[in-house]
């Protein structure tokens, strides 16, 4: 049974815009390399820690992570923010949300999955980038279960759990 939906980022990008962003919002932390963001503000392995209900504090293991994958498994319609287009036509069809909208509601569908100018992230190097990998270890993990999750859940078209049904206009989806 479905239960929830969630869009995924890459857990270095999500991190980078993280690090991006708290520059932006603290005049403070102008100066702060992304080695020190990734020792003092990044949190560690943040999406595996909340589907296991683990604490910031608290020692993650692989009974952790697979209890992510096996959530992400059973209760989650997988989106990527790599694929916006399909993953909002596959929660149209999973949820029976109509896609036949009012023109303003297409428009504005279309001007979000326009990737704003710095939406893009600059990837680490070096040091930073082991600096960001030390932090997100178990979320890289799940991360590429939710990509092969994401395939199975009919990303690709193909040994697919969801099929598109329809024309492009309407497309919808069912389980086979």
């Amino acid at each position: 049974m479905v239960v929830f939906f969630a869009v995924f980022r890459h857990p270095i990008e999500r991190a980078m815009g993280m690090y991006y962003a708290a520059k932006k919002q603290d005049p403070s932390l102008q100066d702060m390399s992304i080695i020190d963001f990734a020792a003092r503000r990044l949190p560690n392995n943040e999406l595996v820690r909340i589907l296991a209900n683990k604490s910031p504090d608290a020692t993650l293991n692989d009974d952790d992570l697979h209890l992510a994958m096996e959530i992400i498994r059973r209760k989650c319609v997988i989106g990527l923010v790599s694929q916006m287009e399909k993953s909002l036509f596959r929660f149209y069809g999973v949820f029976g949300w109509h896609s036949k909208v009012a023109d303003g509601v297409t428009q504005c569908q279309k001007d979000l999955l326009k990737p704003a100018e710095d939406s893009h992230v600059a990837l680490p190097q070096g040091e930073a980038l082991l600096a960001m990998l030390n932090q997100n270890r178990m979320d890289i993990k799940l991360y590429q279960y939710i990509e092969h999750m994401f395939e199975i859940q009919g990303g690709n078209g193909r040994d697919s759990e969801w099929e598109l049904l329809g024309d492009q206009k309407s497309r919808r989806l069912r389980k086979p």
